[in-house]
Formats: structure tokens, C-alpha cells, sequence
């Protein structure tokens, strides 16, 4: 039996969608009218014997029949009779997963790339999943990828920049087999380096492979360095290296070792780079006061400032820049010193001939660190030089008393810029937090017109240590309480060395009460202990 005129098959009776038939094929027998209810001709047109009808109906057919395959015309239209959940999400959603899922080691299977063979497909062409190098050692063996493995990530990855990472997961001074041959391959093209990780004991006798890269780096950007932080470990090859590289603009040496460098000067012979181009520079190295002026006389452009290691050679002589060194563009700075010095209670005074010299009119993030021999004149000319906004203030075991904490908090450049303050004194039992300061930032119980003003109204976080709470007997808590009250104190952290336990057991009063006022005031109450 047949009809001239057959409907749409509805798919809730038939098993139109059997792999083996072509809901395609069907609809084109409706329309032809040749399609019958009896059992030898019903579905009777399987789609791979009418492959060329096929293909010239998909050309043909309205698109509000059959979306188009183009995702550039078709947006995250999902294609046309797909079946599982999984096919049914579109390729655009899950090239930003691919994307976002991190990158791979060298050699390691890629993500998504065991799903489906679809996802492989899509995981293994893509070319941004291969522009991250991940040299990291992989298996019960710690191996590292062979040197095939690294020619077909580099070829895969096209002409885009690369970020190339050695991950070291332990101290390890001797190179592991096989990077030798790596570093040659990476050599290949060392002119599309752009953001590189390098462990500098592994750099021992390379020196002479830069010669066979294909061009200079001039597109390295990024450059961290890890391992050991005095000047004797650095090799030829990173000499060499920041040396071609002209276009550095963040530049990182990190102390992998946990170890204090001994002082000593060479940073600028040891390390030849051009400082005019960095916007950041994070140094865990020991470094002294003339290579600091030198340094910093030169990164006009730089935005953050980080050293956690400044010394003083004390036979050497004290040289100082003639003039003032302006950073208009630096907005963080970080200045820790030796841990050394600071043990040993040295009278020279770092920070404070540092900042003499400095002008940084956008400066908005400034943390001190283990300064023994704090400076308050120093600290405040800075500000008044500068005549900067500062936002966050940071004293972790500095020498500030109750007086120059004061002095601080009445500067115009804080008091109506300043959000977040910390106060740490570490295992020291003193703090400048005593109770006239605290009563001086406590806001007045009615606010009025005639009210005097209290010190750093819009402070949003602070920080003070645990041995600052226990010598209050209720005023600090009542400070946070007026604070919160207003709307503009959200975070209070409290941090000690004290054991856990046994600080739970005699918390202070102080304590319990911001605790209870977390809740109730919206303020997020941190506590901090070992």
C-alpha cells in the first residue's frame, strides 16, 4: 500500500533513529509519496546505498530543516541527530574546557582525549594545547619525554609563542638523563620562547647550545629562575640567555632551597639583562644596596617590586645615587631583610636609605619585613615625596613603636586612602597596637558633627598578631564592633605562633567577642594559630 500524501514520521512509534536508516532518506520517500506501511517496504531505504542523494539533499534542504554545519554560521547550534548526552554539547563549550583544563606534561595523555573519539580528535588539534611545555618527570621511573615526543609538541604548536616550564618536585642538583637532548630540541626554536621556567642547576654545560637555536629570544617576556639564589650557582647559559633576551619584562629568581644566601654583590655583572623593559621583578636573592640603587635607577617602567633578601656588605663603602630615583609606574612594592642580619640585630638601617631615594607617586601596595632598625623619618618623607595613595600597609616584625604608629596612621596619604593594615610582630613580646592607638581608631559611640576624627576611617581588613589581643581586656573588640557597625570593616584576621590547643583553652575575651560579632555584622573573622 502507498500514499500520495504521507506525513512526517513521528518519532515517538518508529525507530527512525536506528543507525541503519537515514531519517534523511525517510523524509525524502513522504515526499516523493512512495513510502508504504507494509512490512517489506517500510524504512526501506538504509542512507549507504543513497550517499550522492544524501550529500545533494544537505546542500538543498531549508535550514530550518537542517542547522548549518558551519559553527561560524550556525553559532552553538547543536548538530543535526545527535544522540548521547555527550555529543549533544557543542564542540565551541568544549574547546574552552580543553582550554581550561591546564596544561599537559610532555608525554602524559591529554585531557578529555579518552572520552570519545570525537573529544580526541578535537583535544589533539588544537594548537593552543601545545604551546605550554610541561617538562616534568612522569612514571614510577620519573622519566622524562624522550626528544621525539618534544620535536612533535613543538611542530604540533605551529608559530605560536611557547611557555616552557621545567617542573622539579625535589632538590636535585645533577641533570636527569635525557635533557640534554631535550634542551637541543627546545633550541630549535628558541626565537618563539616567550614565558620560561628554568631550574639553573640543570644549566651546567649549556652554554653553547643558544648558539644553535634558530634566532635570538626576543620574544621571551617571562623568565623565573629556581634553585639555589647566590650568584656562584648562576650558569653561562642564563648569563647568556638574559643577555640575547632584550624584551624582558618580568623577570623572577626564586629560592627553591629554603636556605639564606650569604651576602655578597654581582647581581648586574652576573646577571647582564636589560632592566628598562621589566614591569616586575621578584628576587629572593641577596642583594645589597649599591645593586639596588643600580637596578632601580633603570626600570622606569616598573609596576611591582619585590625583594625578600635586602643585605649591606658593612666593610664595603656606602655608595648612594646623586639624585632621586622616580618610579612613576611601580603600584607594589616588597622590601624584606636578611634574615641574617635581622637574627643578628644589626644597626644598619636598609629600608630607610632605600626609601630616602625614592619616589613613587602611584604606589598603592607596601609590605616591610624584618626590619630591626625601622626608620619613621625616612618612612614618613617617602610619603610626603611621593605623594602616594597608599591602599595596603603591611609591618611583619618591624621595629615600629606606639609613636610612629601614630605618626603613620595621621599621614594624609593614608588616612583617607588606606583599606587594609597588618600589624605582625612574631614571636616578639611587644606590638605598637596598644590601647591608646586602638582607642584613637575607634569611632564614637554616637557619631556627630562635633565629633573629633578617628584614625584610617575606611579600613576594610585588619591583621594584628595574637600576642596584640591578648593584652586588651575588651577595647579591641569594641573598636571591630563600632568598625563593623558602619559597614566598612569586612575582614579581620588574627595570627599567632601559639599551639592551637592550648590557645583554645584561654581565648581571649577579645576573641570571643569579634567571633560573635562575625555573624551578625556581616565581618569575615580569621584566626590563624599552628
Amino acid at each position: 500500500m502507498s500514499y500520495s500524501h504521507f506525513p512526517y514520521p513521528d518519532t515517538t512509534q518508529f525507530p527512525f533513529a536506528e543507525p541503519e536508516y537515514d531519517p534523511i532518506a525517510i523524509r525524502e520517500l513522504n515526499e516523493a509519496g512512495i513510502l508504504g506501511y507494509g512490512p517489506n517496504n517500510m524504512y526501506s531505504k538504509p542512507w549507504y546505498n543513497h550517499e550522492e542523494q544524501r550529500q545533494e539533499y544537505y546542500r538543498n534542504v531549508p535550514e530550518a530543516y537542517y542547522p548549518q554545519k558551519d559553527p561560524a554560521k550556525r553559532g552553538l547550534v547543536t548538530p543535526y541527530q545527535k544522540k548521547s548526552a555527550v555529543s549533544n554539547v557543542p564542540p565551541e563549550i568544549w574547546m574552552e574546557i580543553i582550554k581550561s583544563s591546564g596544561p599537559t606534561p610532555v608525554g602524559a595523555p591529554v585531557p578529555l582525549s579518552q572520552v570519545t573519539g570525537g573529544l580526541r580528535g578535537m583535544a589533539l588539534s588544537m594548537q593552543e594545547r601545545y604551546t605550554t611545555l610541561l617538562i616534568e618527570p612522569i612514571g614510577p621511573k620519573r622519566k622524562l619525554p624522550d626528544r621525539q615526543q618534544v620535536r612533535e609538541w613543538v611542530q604540533k604548536s605551529g608559530n605560536r609563542p611557547l611557555t616552557i616550564i621545567f617542573v622539579v618536585d625535589c632538590v636535585d642538583w645533577k641533570a636527569p638523563s635525557g635533557l640534554l637532548d631535550i634542551m637541543k630540541e627546545l633550541m630549535c626554536c628558541l626565537s618563539r620562547w616567550e614565558n620560561v621556567t628554568l631550574y639553573v642547576p640543570w644549566t651546567h654545560g649549556m652554554a653553547e647550545l643558544l648558539n644553535r637555536g634558530d634566532g635570538p629570544p626576543t620574544m621571551l617576556r617571562c623568565l623565573k629562575l629556581e634553585g639555589q639564589t647566590t650568584y656562584q650557582s648562576l650558569t653561562p647559559f642564563v648569563s647568556a640567555l638574559v643577555r640575547y633576551a632584550s624584551s624582558i619584562t618580568d623577570f623572577h629568581w626564586a629560592d627553591m632551597f629554603g636556605q639564606e644566601s650569604h651576602n655578597g654583590s654581582g647581581f648586574t655583572t652576573g646577571l647582564p639583562m636589560n632592566f628598562g623593559n621589566l614591569s616586575k621583578l621578584h628576587l629572593d636573592n641577596p642583594l645589597v644596596l649599591p645593586d639596588a640603587f643600580s637596578i632601580l635607577s633603570q626600570t622606569q617602567r616598573l609596576v611591582s617590586l619585590e625583594i625578600n633578601n635586602l643585605s649591606i656588605v658593612e666593610t664595603a663603602p656606602r655608595t648612594v645615587p646623586s639624585i632621586r630615583i622616580s618610579l612613576p609606574m611601580l603600584a607594589s612594592m616588597k622590601l624584606v631583610i636578611h634574615f641574617e642580619m635581622f637574627e643578628a640585630q644589626s644597626k644598619v638601617s636598609l629600608v630607610g636609605p632605600l626609601l630616602s631615594y625614592l619616589i613613587t607617586p602611584s604606589l598603592r601596595h607596601a609590605h616591610f619585613g624584618f626590619d630591626e632598625n625601622w626608620n619613621q623619618s625616612a618612612f614618613a618623607s617617602f610619603l610626603r615625596n611621593s605623594n602616594c595613595q597608599l591602599q595596603s600597609l603591611v609591618f611583619d616584625t618591624v621595629s615600629i613603636t606606639e609613636t610612629d604608629l601614630k605618626d603613620t596612621m595621621r599621614s594624609p596619604m593614608l588616612q583617607s586612602s588606606l583599606q587594609s593594615l597588618t600589624i605582625k610582630t612574631g614571636e616578639q613580646p611587644w606590638s605598637p597596637l596598644s590601647e591608646k592607638v586602638v582607642e584613637r581608631m575607634s569611632p564614637p559611640a554616637k557619631p556627630s558633627t562635633l565629633s573629633a576624627n578617628y584614625h584610617i576611617p575606611w579600613l576594610r581588613k585588619l591583621c594584628v598578631n595574637l600576642f596584640t589581643i591578648q593584652q586588651f581586656n575588651g577595647q579591641f573588640a569594641e573598636m571591630v564592633k563600632r568598625r563593623a557597625a558602619s559597614g566598612i570593616l569586612k575582614e579581620v584576621e588574627i595570627v599567632g605562633t601559639a599551639d592551637r590547643s592550648r590557645f583554645l583553652k584561654r581565648m581571649p575575651r577579645d576573641i570571643e567577642a569579634i567571633e560573635k560579632l562575625g555573624p551578625t555584622m556581616n565581618l569575615k573573622v580569621t584566626i590563624l594559630t599552628k
